[in-house]
């Protein structure tokens, strides 16, 4: 699994490089394998970035946020922002990309309580969420 991750990272990091090599579309799936694993098989992520030439966090999640409006499924989405807040909580470098981050995280909300996928949150000091 991780010579195969470190490739994909590979792909998603040196982008900037040679843009023309893979799509925006294929560079947010490469984010998404590696979002899974990040939540799935943490001790793994860490050696595949260090494999791909990615010195720290903070480089995949700034490469990962600059093609977040390529995730298009909502289930996508919601994997990405998990995995981005996994991100800060394990990788202290990723620190530097946090107002992204939660920016993203937000905004994935918002489209999933727009979307009526998640509730919205009750009205304080009343327990059927009607104002007080």
């Amino acid at each position: 699994l991780q010579p195969a991750l470190a490739a994909g990272l590979r792909a998603l990091l040196l982008f900037n490089a040679s843009p023309n090599s893979f799509s925006d579309l294929t560079r947010a799936d490469l984010g998404g394998v590696a979002g899974r694993t990040l939540l799935t098989n943490p001790p793994v992520f860490p050696a595949a970035l260090s494999s791909a030439g990615g010195s720290d966090g903070g480089a995949f999640a700034h490469a990962w946020l600059a093609i977040s409006d390529s995730i298009l499924l909502s289930s996508a989405r919601r994997l990405a922002a998990l995995s981005l807040v996994s991100l800060l909580s394990n990788h202290p470098s990723s620190f530097e990309a946090m107002e992204q981050i939660l920016s993203f995280c937000v905004s994935v909300l918002a489209e999933e309580e727009q979307a009526g996928l998640t509730p919205p949150p009750k009205g304080r000091g009343s327990p059927n969420g009607a104002p007080p």
